[in-house]
């Protein structure tokens, strides 16, 4: 009985693993999105730390795996990257389009 629910849980998360995901589609600029990450990424707070403690490229491909372009086109990795690097300001949004966090 053991066994069986072992195999049966394997099984289940096998599923998950293969289940398609939803990917939401951006209907504007891309930078907005990276930009918005940036900031949790590159800003502290008061206790210290950014919002979000990761790399560009975790980052990178957590927002290529879940989002899509506005004609549904994959993200390319290498400008996602590009948009969260500290050093590339010339790729964030104009003051009219930033989102301030």
């Amino acid at each position: 009985s053991e066994y069986d629910k072992e195999q049966q849980e394997k099984l289940n998360n096998a599923k998950l693993a293969k289940a398609p995901s939803l990917k939401i589609r951006l209907n504007g600029p891309i930078n907005i999105l990276t930009d918005a990450y940036k900031q949790m990424m590159y800003e502290v707070k008061p206790n210290g730390k950014p919002y979000i403690a990761y790399k560009i490229k975790e980052i990178a491909k957590f927002i290529c795996d879940n989002y899509l372009d506005e004609n549904g086109n994959e993200l390319s990795m290498l400008t996602i990257q590009t948009y969260l690097s500290p050093t590339r300001t010339d790729k964030n949004p104009n003051n009219d389009w930033k989102i301030k966090l």
